[in-house]
C-alpha cells in the first residue's frame, strides 16, 4: 500500500481536489434540512456539519479511489488528519455556497429538477433514463424521490453560482509569473539502484547486534493502534414523531396483547374473635379448679 500512495500521490491529490470543489453538491443534505444538534463536527452560520453527514462523505471518496485504482486498493492507508480535513474544509465550502444561493433565493422549479434527473448520464441505460437505476440510487443513500428533487431545486442552482464564482477569478501577476517560471524550468535527475541482497552475504551480524539493533530503533516496528467502528444512532424521540398510531391499532395492539396488562384475583381477609360472657365464666372456673 505504501508503494500504491507513493506511485500515485499527484494522482490522489488531484482527485481529491476535483472531487471537493465546493460546487460538487450530489449527495450532500440539503441546507434548510439540517436539524440542530450536538453531534457536529463544525457549524457553518450556526447550521451545523453533522458526524453522518461527513462520515458519508468520507466515504464516498473511498469509493472514488477504489472506482479508480480497483478492489484491493487498501483505502484506510490514506485515511489520513489531512485527507479528514480536506473533506471537512469542502463541507464548509458546500454549505457556505448554499447558504449564498438560499439567501439569494436561486430556487429551482420542482419540474426543471425532475428534467435534470432524468438527463442524468449516472441514470441512463441505452440511451434512456432508467428508474431501476435511479430508484437503486434513493435506496443507497436512503432518500426518497420526493426529497431528491427537493433538495437538487437548491443544490443545482448553487453549483451554478459557484461555478459562475471560479470562472470570474483571477491569479495575480505574481503568481501567473511564477508559475511560468516553475513550467520552464528543466531538471536532470540520475538515479542508482543498489540491491541489498548484493551486499547481504558480506554481513554477519550476531545475536547481540541484531538484539542491540532493535531495541534502539523500537520505534520503527511499532504501529500506532487503530480501532475502526460504525455504529448507528436510533433516537426513540426522532422514530416516534415519523410513526403515527391511530385509536384502531392501539386497541387491537392492546387487545393481543391483553394477558400482559391483566393480574389474577387476589383477596385478603382479617378475623377477629370475640369470647361471649358464658364461655368466659367457664373458662375462669376451669382455671380456678
Amino acid at each position: 500500500m505504501f508503494d500504491f500512495v507513493t506511485k500515485h500521490k499527484r494522482l490522489l491529490q488531484i482527485i481529491l481536489a476535483l472531487t471537493l470543489i465546493p460546487f460538487a453538491f450530489f449527495g450532500i443534505e440539503h441546507y434548510a434540512r439540517v436539524t440542530q444538534g450536538g453531534n457536529s463536527v463544525a457549524m457553518v452560520d450556526g447550521v451545523p456539519v453533522s458526524q453522518r453527514e461527513f462520515g458519508d462523505e468520507l466515504r464516498r471518496q473511498q469509493e472514488r479511489i477504489r472506482a479508480l485504482f480497483g478492489a484491493q486498493a487498501d483505502v484506510s492507508e490514506i485515511d489520513t488528519p489531512e485527507m479528514r480535513l480536506a473533506i471537512l474544509e469542502s463541507l464548509i465550502g458546500q454549505r457556505l455556497v448554499l447558504a449564498a444561493a438560499a439567501d439569494a433565493n436561486l430556487v429551482m422549479s420542482k419540474e426543471q429538477a425532475i428534467a435534470a434527473i432524468m438527463a442524468s448520464p449516472e441514470f441512463q441505460e441505452g440511451g434512456r433514463f432508467s428508474a431501476e437505476r435511479y430508484s437503486a440510487y434513493l435506496r443507497s443513500r436512503g432518500m426518497s424521490d420526493e426529497g431528491n428533487v427537493e433538495r437538487l431545486r437548491f443544490e443545482i442552482p448553487a453549483g451554478r453560482l459557484a461555478g459562475v464564482v471560479t470562472q470570474s477569478a483571477f491569479m495575480p501577476r505574481a503568481v501567473a509569473e511564477r508559475l511560468l517560471a516553475l513550467e520552464g524550468q528543466q531538471r536532470e535527475v540520475s538515479q542508482a539502484l543498489v540491491r541489498a541482497d548484493a551486499f547481504a552475504a558480506q554481513v554477519k551480524p550476531d545475536e547481540a547486534q541484531v538484539k542491540a539493533f532493535y531495541e534502539a530503533n523500537l520505534a520503527e516496528y511499532r504501529s500506532p493502534e487503530r480501532v475502526r467502528a460504525e455504529y448507528v444512532v436510533l433516537s426513540a424521540a426522532a422514530m416516534q414523531g415519523a410513526e403515527s398510531v391511530g385509536e384502531e391499532e392501539l386497541q387491537k395492539a392492546y387487545q393481543e396483547r391483553a394477558s400482559r396488562y391483566a393480574e389474577p384475583e387476589q383477596r385478603r381477609a382479617s378475623h377477629i374473635l370475640v369470647k361471649t360472657k358464658e364461655e368466659a365464666d367457664k373458662l375462669a372456673g376451669e382455671l380456678r379448679g
